[in-house]
């Protein structure tokens, strides 16, 4: 990727501002984005729209989930970047750097949690801030390069207009 200058530059700039409260924050906060959330506050949301009659959005979410999943393990896989260097000695986690899981994954269910049903824009808000403070962190700890983390926001927002545009095309369930 040519990418290095850009990279670099936002990476040394970021760090420039790290300081140990900092820190603590972005861990916190890039747990959010990790599996560990993901997983069971995607499965919770998806039973509470099926419970509520929302099934179309329920199957809208794991949907996108899914194929956010899929394209991410792909491309992982396909570009095979390894990953730089973390900040503040912390373990370089497994797997390739392009792109981000956690911004992928991240862009999906939270900004999927404030579609469905139509929620006021504070919480439209809220949901997109959430994911990009998490890609933030990423770059912050120094897990990820910056044009990994854009690019996990940019999959992750195709990943969501794609299931969209199914959704639109999907006719009302009976029960719904």
């Amino acid at each position: 990727m040519m990418t290095g200058g850009f990279d670099s530059a936002v990476r040394d700039t970021v760090h420039g501002w790290s300081s140990p409260w900092l820190t603590g924050v972005m861990l916190a906060v890039t747990y959010l984005g990790s599996d560990f959330v993901l997983i069971p506050v995607a499965l919770v949301f998806a039973a509470i729209l099926f419970a509520t009659g929302s099934r179309r959005e329920g199957v809208l979410l794991m949907c996108a989930l899914v194929l956010a999943e899929l394209v991410y393990e792909g491309l992982n896989i396909a570009f095979h970047r390894p990953r730089p260097t973390p900040f503040f000695g912390l373990a370089t986690p497994g797997g390739h750097s392009f792109p981000s899981g956690h911004a992928v994954k991240s862009t999906v269910l939270y900004v999927a949690m404030t579609l469905f049903p139509m929620r006021p824009v504070l919480i439209r808000a809220v949901g997109v801030a959430l994911a990009g403070v998490i890609g933030f962190s990423r770059i912050y700890l120094g897990v990820h390069y910056p044009t990994d983390v854009l690019a996990g926001f940019a999959l992750g927002a195709i990943c969501l207009a794609a299931c969209s545009a199914v959704y639109r095309r999907m006719p009302v369930w009976p029960s719904e």
